[in-house]
């Protein structure tokens, strides 16, 4: 009971920090290691009825193999060529995410290939890597998965919104919108093995998998940042 208090402040505190500054990329992997303690097929049940999502807890977890240099010989146009120009332009590493030490646990497994694989989601779904964009990647997520930590996330970023940025607000609820719709629409993209998609085009793997990034656009137009005034900070 007395752990759990101390975990509960604990994400308090990085919670009310991160809703002041979303881009802390150290604020968001704390407040992960607050919330973990949970086996993964318990808080996210329907992990159970998906086989590629079983076979990563149930086998030895295949780490995603990236090599910018090498992907950037790929043909223009292929996922490994995309990412490695998208990670580029970013100015971001593969690694930059990179957090959890390896451990022979389903919260480990789980947390790693998260880990491994959120920037190539960024280029599957067409999300950019700015507040909004890590928004509505988030709530993709919670489409797919129904994670804790996308809630979380997600809050903190409407909560930002409401208390520093609140004429981006529509901007904000379009991303959400958007990432929710083409989560529902996909195929799962938990569990697949990258290693054999690098040299596939984008745009066929996006077939593959449903992810129709266009129709979403279509379907929830970008809000309008509108002309409120900005909130004094609190």
């Amino acid at each position: 009971m007395f752990k759990k208090v101390i975990n509960t402040v604990k994400f308090l505190r990085v919670f009310v920090t991160l809703i002041r500054d979303p881009t802390r990329l150290d604020l968001v992997l704390a407040l992960g290691d607050d919330m973990d303690g949970e086996d993964p097929l318990d808080t996210v049940p329907l992990l159970r009825k998906r086989p590629e999502a079983v076979r990563l807890f149930t086998e030895p977890l295949k780490h995603i193999r990236v090599d910018l240099k090498a992907m950037k010989t790929l043909p223009p146009g292929t996922l490994g060529r995309v990412f490695a120009d998208q990670m580029e332009v970013w100015g971001l590493k593969q690694e930059d995410t990179y957090h959890t030490p390896v451990a022979p646990t389903n919260t480990a497994k789980f947390r790693i290939h998260m880990e491994q694989t959120h920037d190539l989601w960024h280029v599957l779904t067409g999300f950019g890597t700015d507040v909004k964009g890590e928004i509505g990647l988030q709530a993709f997520y919670i489409a797919q998965l129904w994670t804790p930590l996308s809630f979380a996330l997600v809050s903190v970023g409407f909560l930002h919104t409401l208390f520093y940025r609140l004429n981006e607000g529509q901007a904000l609820v379009s991303e959400v919108a958007r990432g929710w719709l083409l989560g529902k629409r996909s195929r799962p993209l938990f569990g697949v093995d990258w290693n054999e998609l690098w040299s596939v085009p984008l745009e066929e793997v996006r077939r593959q998998f449903h992810l129709d990034v266009d129709a979403a656009h279509a379907a929830v137009p970008v809000g309008d940042l509108g002309d409120l005034p900005q909130p004094k900070a609190a």
